[in-house]
């Protein structure tokens, strides 16, 4: 990823990609894929973020830190990865059709219900002989 994260001694600020998914999904609502991998490669084994990586991806010896991890967490938290399917974008009135058609349907249902109900309520109709 060739963002503006580089600190000019050959290492990329790891908070700076992470505020960049960050707003990316945040703003346009968009993912670009193979970033959550580039943040989870700077984890270390105690569970805090790196501050920063090399070209090769690596965490190249910068040290963890409460302020990067957190920012990572919020840019992690923000991405719709761990689902099997990607989160669709639909416009409110779509779901507005649905429900009212599902309402439709539900208060069919309790009208055939009543009827079939107030029916088998009732005697035969006509003489009977």
């Amino acid at each position: 990823m060739t963002l503006a994260t580089h600190s000019g001694h050959g290492i990329y600020q790891t908070y700076k990609l992470a505020l960049y998914i960050y707003a990316l999904r945040k703003l346009s609502n968009s993912y670009e894929y193979g970033t959550q991998e580039n943040l989870l490669r700077m984890q270390g084994p105690d569970g805090g973020f790196h501050t920063g990586y090399d070209r090769a991806g690596t965490y190249a010896g910068t040290l963890e830190n409460a302020e990067t991890t957190s920012i990572l967490i919020m840019a992690l938290n923000s991405t719709s990865t761990f689902r099997l399917f990607p989160t669709l974008a639909l416009p409110p009135w779509i779901l507005y059709v649905f429900i009212g058609f599902a309402g439709a349907a539900v208060a069919a249902v309790i009208i055939v219900l009543m009827l079939e109900t107030r029916r088998k309520g009732q005697g035969p109709v006509g003489p009977t002989a």
